[in-house]
């Protein structure tokens, strides 16, 4: 019995790897494997911490759909979701995976990219001495001094933006105000 296993060993083995490839061959001629591309699809990013802000990030990127058989065209974008996890990600730039699910399985999903750079920055507290500018004149009236109310404000922000805000300023305008009359006007902050 032993002999007949071993007789003819390597043509045995040649006729199942043969039958192994013919086989394959059926069935992708029976179940091809057919893609489509999903351009844009909306990237989500969840578990951001709560003391960072994303600064730098795609908001969509491509996506390559496979399904086996000639379906292709009921590959649906909406049933595609992107998920970049951002629990383990640090104070300025990362490189992340991007998850990707279909939502009725079947389809064989492959991002382009695979991974993501986003930047992560600290949310910080800054304030700001309020300067006035006057605008326009007053028949008649030379304008005293101008104060603003209330004298400095606090703005907030990824820490990249407020190293950039110099100054907080407010334009009045002087031919729309009576002399001794209170106006509001809007905070500009500038760099």
């Amino acid at each position: 019995m032993k002999g007949l296993l071993s007789a003819n060993l390597p043509e045995k083995v040649a006729a199942a790897l043969i039958a192994i490839l013919l086989w394959q061959v059926v069935l992708r001629v029976e179940m091809p494997v057919t893609a489509r591309p999903l351009e844009n699809v909306p990237v989500e990013y969840v578990n951001i911490p709560e003391d960072l802000v994303l600064t730098a990030r795609p908001t969509s990127i491509h996506v390559d759909a496979r399904i086996i058989g000639t379906e292709v065209a009921s590959i649906d974008k909406d049933q595609v979701t992107l998920v970049v996890d951002m629990k383990n990600a640090k104070i300025g730039k990362n490189r992340l995976p991007v998850a990707a699910h279909y939502a009725s399985g079947g389809v064989i999903l492959s991002p382009r990219p695979k991974y993501v750079d986003v930047t992560l920055e600290e949310w910080r507290t800054k304030e700001l001495d309020v300067r006035t500018m006057t605008t326009g004149t007053w028949d008649f009236y030379r304008p005293g001094p101008i104060t603003a109310t209330p004298a400095k404000v606090r703005i907030s922000g990824p820490q990249s933006l407020l190293n950039q805000a110099d100054e907080a300023r407010v334009s009045v305008n002087l031919s729309v105000v009576e002399p001794g009359a209170a106006a509001e006007a809007l905070v500009q902050v500038l760099k």
